[in-house]
């Protein structure tokens, strides 16, 4: 293991803090001492790109946000003045630090729009998030709940469920299910306004795959476009109905398995019209075996790498 070391003199690095904070001698040593392709999981992992020792290594990178960009959602989403600024900082040393991209053999994106704008500067495909789901395991028939989970310590995932108190605010006879691992007290209080609002701390893993199995619909928007995002995948793996805004996916193909939302008066009128429709997975079993194969998309990665 490679433990992150942050220190306070990193905050005054020319280098993003989530990335030097990552980097670890050590294992740029071994790195260094063999000679196999290396796979770099996510930009905040890739401070050896900036290293003159790996200038004639072959790098790959699994690229999982623009990270400029994503930081600069969360200090649009971010109330604290003090992140706000922290958050403008790294996005401000990840625009400067994402000119290393070009040193990438090959960079494959998560995101159908980050892969055009990356392959201006560097050769980029576009593979699906690695989800773990083997099939579509969502049930047909109705619910009687809405589901929103997410990790609620981030601004943007904050201000999405606030977002939805107010839309089910106006949806009196139906109920939203917020789930989270860790749940701050102000949406917890917040929640307390309403009484078509629950909030449950997950346990478990498991836990939170039951409530996205047995609720009706799973109601997922996202303030940032950072591609499509994990948590829609699994929702439309193991979920029923999904309604999301733009932000939550950017495959043409997966948003057709959804319903698109976006605004308060959207979402008001399709969650209620959705509550009363029963789900059938079939045409979704059959898209997402085609699209989103870990297995088809593992090939893909591997061949690419040790291409010749």
């Amino acid at each position: 293991m490679y433990p992150k070391e942050r220190k306070i003199w990193q905050l005054f690095s020319q280098y993003p803090l989530s990335v030097v904070s990552r980097f670890h001698l050590n294992l740029a040593n071994e790195l260094l001492a063999t000679d196999a392709p290396i796979l770099i999981e996510g930009l905040q992992s890739s401070f050896f790109a900036a290293l003159p020792a790996f200038r004639d290594r072959k790098l790959f990178l699994r690229l999982h946000n623009l990270e400029s960009v994503y930081y600069e959602g969360l200090a649009n989403s971010e109330t604290n003045l003090l992140k706000r600024f922290l958050y403008r900082l790294e996005a401000k040393k990840y625009r400067k630090f994402e000119t290393h991209l070009q040193r990438f053999a090959s960079i494959f994106t998560i995101s159908k729009r980050e892969t055009l704008e990356v392959s201006k500067v560097a050769n980029a495909f576009y593979l699906p998030p690695f989800h773990g789901n083997a099939t579509c395991t969502s049930a047909a028939g109705l619910g009687d709940f809405a589901l929103y989970h997410g990790d609620l310590r981030l601004s943007d995932n904050k201000r999405a469920a606030l977002f939805l108190f107010d839309v089910f605010s106006e949806l009196p006879q139906r109920k939203l299910v917020v789930a989270a691992s860790d749940i701050p007290d102000n949406i917890k209080q917040e929640a307390k306004r309403f009484s078509n609002v629950s909030v449950i701390e997950t346990q478990s893993q498991v836990e939170l795959y039951d409530l996205i199995r047995s609720a009706q619909m799973n109601v997922m928007l996202s303030f940032q476009p950072s591609g499509t995002k994990l948590k829609a995948i699994n929702a439309l793996y193991m979920g029923r109905h999904c309604l999301v805004n733009e932000n939550m996916i950017d495959d043409p193909e997966l948003m057709k398995l959804c319903v698109f939302c976006e605004g308060k008066s959207a979402f008001v009128r399709e969650i209620d019209r959705h509550f009363s429709i029963p789900f059938e997975p079939q045409q979704r079993t059959e898209v997402l075996s085609t699209l989103l194969s870990d297995r088809a998309g593992a090939e893909r990665l591997i061949s690419e790498i040790f291409k010749s």
